[in-house]
C-alpha cells in the first residue's frame, strides 16, 4: 500500500506535538518537584 504523504503528514504532525507536550509537562513537573524540594529543606 501506498501511503499519500498529504494524508500522512497531519498525523506526524500531531503525534509530534502531543510527545513534546508530553516531554514538556513531565519536564516541568519534575522541576517543580525539585523546586519545592529545595525550598522546604
Amino acid at each position: 500500500m501506498k501511503f499519500n504523504k498529504r494524508g500522512v503528514s497531519p498525523v506526524i504532525a500531531v503525534l509530534l506535538l502531543i510527545v513534546i507536550a508530553v516531554a514538556a509537562a513531565v519536564l516541568t513537573y519534575l522541576w517543580v518537584l525539585g523546586y519545592i524540594g529545595t525550598v522546604q529543606s
